[in-house]
């Protein structure tokens, strides 16, 4: 089962050991871990480890950018993952979010893309190379 935790630092290098995305380093994280502290973050823990970790930063009035790192231990529980991410998004993070959601995925990683259309989002365009997503 995976319980939804708030996010801690701490839970990074868990996190970053074996990353589904291999570009995600832990010295990236950990500025991204910065850049959390304007928003809203959560760690989602399975078995008492994190395993990833999603949250929204609030650029602007009505606007926030939604972003995910997740470890590979994540790919064996692919659905309990999209039912506890969308836990997260419907019961935490969209009721004290900005009323337009966007999100930035890499063109050449289709995870991301599938699990933003699952998860509600549209494809808006192309911004060099990344895809535009809002909700």
């Amino acid at each position: 089962m995976i319980s939804v935790v708030e996010f801690k630092a701490e839970d990074l290098p868990a996190i970053c050991a074996d990353p589904v995305d291999p570009e995600i380093t832990l010295e990236f994280a950990e500025r991204w871990a910065v850049e959390c502290e304007r928003g809203l973050s959560y760690t989602g823990m399975l078995d008492g480890s994190p395993i990833g970790m999603i949250g929204i930063i609030i650029n602007r009035a009505g606007v926030g950018n939604v972003w995910a790192i997740f470890n590979r231990r994540i790919l064996k529980h692919k659905k309990t993952v999209l039912r506890s991410i969308r836990v997260m998004l419907e019961e935490y993070i969209l009721p004290a979010a900005p009323m337009r959601l966007r999100a930035l995925a890499k063109v050449d990683f289709p995870a991301s893309h599938i699990l933003l259309e699952h998860l509600g989002f549209k494809r808006k365009g192309l911004y060099k190379d990344l895809y535009l997503y809002v909700r």
